[in-house]
C-alpha cells in the first residue's frame, strides 16, 4: 500500500511541474512582464512556506546560526529556485 502511494504522490509531483511553466507564462503575459510574473509567484511561495511554518510551529532558525553560514548557502535556493 505504501509504494503505491509513494508512486500517485510522484505522478502528481510529475504533473503539477509540468503545469507550472503554462500557469507562469500565463501570469506573465496577464502581468506584463516576467519579472512581475517571477515576484508575484515568489511572494505567493513565501507566503504559504511562511503559514505552513507557523502552522507547524517549525523552530525558526537562529540569526547567529545563519549570520555563520556561508553566503551560498543562505542565499544559493533561492538564486537557483
Amino acid at each position: 500500500m505504501f509504494i503505491w502511494t509513494i508512486v500517485a504522490l510522484s505522478i502528481l509531483a510529475g504533473a503539477l511541474i509540468a503545469t507550472q511553466g503554462p500557469i507562469n507564462a500565463e501570469l506573465s503575459r496577464l502581468t506584463g512582464h516576467p519579472l512581475s510574473a517571477a515576484a508575484m509567484s515568489s511572494m505567493m511561495t513565501a507566503s504559504i512556506l511562511l503559514t505552513l511554518a507557523v502552522v507547524s510551529r517549525a523552530p525558526m532558525p537562529e540569526i547567529g546560526r545563519l549570520a555563520a553560514a556561508p553566503w551560498w548557502i543562505v542565499v544559493g535556493g533561492g538564486l537557483i529556485g
